[in-house]
């Protein structure tokens, strides 16, 4: 059902056989990879509206029918904005080839601060932000 990429994240091959009729592959969530939920997210993004008019189809499954009918693309974007300086951290951290114990502080400052709700952030951003900042706080 399932493969690895050579790229970031898996390639799903359900029996629903969605992602052949994409442009973009749809990602396996894994949660022992770093930044996997984002990556889902993303994908899930780049391929809203090929999912959408897949979704219309007579033929589709009903759990897609019935998932993208409760799709709020704005919540979709928010999240996914909420993790992206996550993605950035780790990239910026995860140098092979030169020291970065230099940029840790740093990068904990930029993630601490952006985890400070924010006037326009909806109920389930400022949950997610809490939540992530209590887990990460009870990590350190």
């Amino acid at each position: 059902m399932f493969r690895k990429s050579r790229g970031n994240g898996v390639k799903y091959r359900g029996k629903s056989r969605i992602n052949h009729l994409l442009h973009k592959t749809l990602k396996q969530c894994i949660v022992t990879r770093w930044n996997s939920v984002l990556l889902t997210l993303k994908s899930v993004a780049e391929n809203l509206t090929d999912l959408r008019a897949l979704s219309i189809d007579p033929k589709a499954k009903k759990n897609l029918m019935r998932v993208m009918a409760e799709l709020n693309d704005t919540l979709l974007n928010a999240v996914i904005g909420v993790l992206d300086p996550y993605d950035a951290a780790t990239k910026c951290l995860s140098a092979d080839k030169q020291a970065t114990i230099h940029l840790v502080l740093a990068t904990k400052r930029r993630l601490v601060s952006h985890l400070t709700a924010v006037v326009g952030d909806c109920e389930v951003v400022v949950q997610t932000k809490q939540h992530l900042e209590f887990s990460w706080i009870a990590t350190l």
